[in-house]
């Protein structure tokens, strides 16, 4: 994570949070807590970062459990989250074409990262 200039996480939340695959991905990042909370290294430059969660309908939790770890673990290997998208009502891969409003602003988000980067 260190050469990443920048970095776009999207996941489907199931019961308010992270699928389990990518919650273990966040638990292998505790070296990088460690590095700084541990050992004493100076924390890593905070670089941009956007969220982009879809869910299905009928959850009355929401997003948060979802959110806040991501930010969280971001935050632990040097970035900030900027951008945070929440599309809800996708229950099935083909339910996002009706929400085409969601995907032009992830287009957006997208295009903002890399032209932070200049590589628009």
């Amino acid at each position: 994570t260190s050469r990443m200039r920048s970095r776009m996480t999207h996941s489907p939340v199931f019961f308010a949070t992270v699928p389990a695959r990518l919650k273990a991905l966040y638990d292998r990042c505790q070296p990088y807590w460690a590095r700084v909370y541990v050992q004493g290294r100076p924390k890593p430059l905070k670089r941009p970062a956007a969220l982009l969660l879809a869910r299905g309908g009928q959850d009355p939790y929401g997003f948060t459990s979802a959110i806040d770890p991501t930010r969280s673990v971001l935050s632990v290997v040097g970035f900030e989250v900027v951008e945070l998208l929440e599309v809800e009502g996708v229950d099935s891969p083909s339910d996002i074409g009706r929400h085409a409003d969601a995907l032009a602003r992830a287009r957006a988000i997208g295009a903002e990262l890399a032209g932070r980067l200049g590589t628009a």
